[in-house]
Order: C-alpha cells, then structure tokens, then sequence
C-alpha cells in the first residue's frame, strides 16, 4: 500500500489515526510536531503526509510548504478545528475535527487512489473540509477522540 507519514502535536490523535491507517495495510511514520515532521520527511519518500496544522516549533502550513517546494508532488492533508486559519494553497485536502473514521477513511482512500494531488494530479481549485455534528459544550478536540476511538473499537470488533 502507500507510505504516509501523520504529523500531529496530539499523541492519541496521532495514534489513532496511525494505528488506522496501519490496519488498512499502509506503512506509517509518526511525528510529533512539525520540525520532527520535516526531518522524517526529509529523510525519506512517502505517498501521503498527513499533518495537524496548530504545533509547536512548526505548524502545519509550514510543512505544507516544505512538501510543495520539495518538488516530490506529494498530496498534503490538514486536519484541524480551526480551518479559517489554513494557507489553502499548499494543502489538497484539509478536514475539519471533528470528524468521523468512516469520513477520514474515505478521504484518504479517495486521495490514494485518485492519486488527487494539486501539484501533480487534478488540479483541486479549494481544498474540502469535512464536517461532524457534535455536542458544542464539549471541546472539538474531545469530540473528536470521543468520536474516533468509539468508531475504532467498532471496527475492530467486526
């Protein structure tokens, strides 16, 4: 399958999502923050980067950046709760937290397989951001590992 590389700040948001992808059959490196992220990036070939765009030491549309001037055409996914402050024009994708497995799972899938990539692919004229109803009292973030982890013991109960 593809080679992606998950940066996030957020170890259970990281986990998660690697340990998805992983059990979809991808080959995944993790990252903790950004600077970690440009280093793993820097050191090897992936199909996918996937990152989180509020870090520390180097935010996400930083790596965005990094990826598109690398020259390599490599698709780049955001995901964050605040998409209003994303440099739309280095990223292919961005999702909205919270967001569901199923929703997260049919993007990736769509890129991988669409080989959808602005650099490289059809050209994508603004990135799509995916949306899940929550309850509002609680944090994005909370509803989003809320939302993630009953999805991922679902799947591996099948």
């Amino acid at each position: 399958m593809s080679k992606i590389l998950v940066i996030d700040d957020g170890e259970s948001i990281r986990d998660l999502i690697s340990g998805l992808l992983t059990n979809a059959g991808h080959d995944v490196v993790t990252a903790k923050d950004g600077e970690e992220g440009l280093k793993r990036f820097n050191e090897s070939y992936f199909d996918l980067v996937i990152t989180d765009l509020v870090m520390p030491k180097c935010n996400g549309d930083e790596v965005a950046r990094h990826v598109h001037n690398a020259g390599r055409k490599i698709p780049v996914v955001g995901i964050t709760a605040t998409p209003w402050e994303v440099d739309q024009n280095y990223f292919d994708v961005v999702i909205e937290k919270p967001f569901t497995l199923e929703e997260f799972t049919e993007c990736i899938k769509s890129i991988i397989q669409d080989g959808k990539s602005v650099y490289g692919g059809p050209e994508i004229s603004h990135p799509r951001s995916l949306y899940s109803v929550g309850d509002t009292s609680d944090s994005k973030e909370y509803q989003f590992v809320e939302t993630i982890s009953r999805m991922f013991v679902h799947l591996l109960r099948r």
